[in-house]
């Protein structure tokens, strides 16, 4: 079983990867690999993501992507928080 580090690494580098590649992963990829439950290793990680997808996007974008995958209340509005952050 691997530590918590090394599935943070694991996750953190899969995510680079996708940010790499300037496409936006399906909702299915993003739960099977990153999560999007209440637990914040799973959603602050999507968040996040989530988040940097959306930074040159409108809300509404960002909203119906969230919203289109499901999971929970926090990660909607952690990608919310982050995507306001990101365009102060």
């Amino acid at each position: 079983m691997e530590n918590n580090w090394e599935n943070e690494i694991r996750e953190a580098t899969l995510l680079n990867e996708w940010m790499a590649s300037g496409q936006l992963v399906s909702c299915r990829k993003l739960r099977k690999n990153i999560g999007l439950g209440t637990p914040a290793e799973e959603s602050c990680l999507a968040a996040i993501y989530i988040a940097l997808s959306f930074k040159t996007e409108d809300l509404l974008s960002m909203f119906n992507y969230i919203n289109h995958c499901g999971g929970d209340t926090d990660t909607d509005r952690g990608g919310r928080s982050g995507d306001t952050l990101l365009n102060y």
